[in-house]
Order: C-alpha cells, then structure tokens, then sequence
C-alpha cells in the first residue's frame, strides 16, 4: 500500500506526493494546476512539468514539513 499525500501552493492543489509499494517518492503536479496563469513551483527543485519527478528519498522540500 502506498502513502499519499495532496501538496497546495498558496491554498491551491498543485499536486500528489507519495511513497510507491517499491519505496520510491513520487511528486505529480495536477494537469489543471499547471494551466492555471501565474501558478509557482512547488520549489526549485521540482519545476513546472507534466511528468512526474521520481527518487529513492524524500524530496528535501517535503521533508520539513
């Protein structure tokens, strides 16, 4: 079972965050937050994009919170 959890920039959805069954970390910006005007990465880090980043740790700008 994987761990899931929804990311908001500036009290708008911008994503999903999770933890797959293979242990990886998964960040997906949601399709219609990224067409919205004007709308901000969620950091540096993780850009604007369609496709999802992927790594074997915590993305550090999740791991603060």
């Amino acid at each position: 079972m994987s761990r899931r959890g929804i990311v908001f920039v500036h009290g708008q959805r911008a994503g999903v965050i999770e933890e797959t069954n293979d242990g990886l970390y998964r960040f997906a910006y949601d399709a219609e937050y990224l067409q919205r005007p004007g709308v901000e990465s969620v950091s540096l880090t993780l850009p604007l994009r369609s496709t999802p980043f992927e790594a074997k740790a915590l993305f550090p700008v999740f791991d603060r919170i």
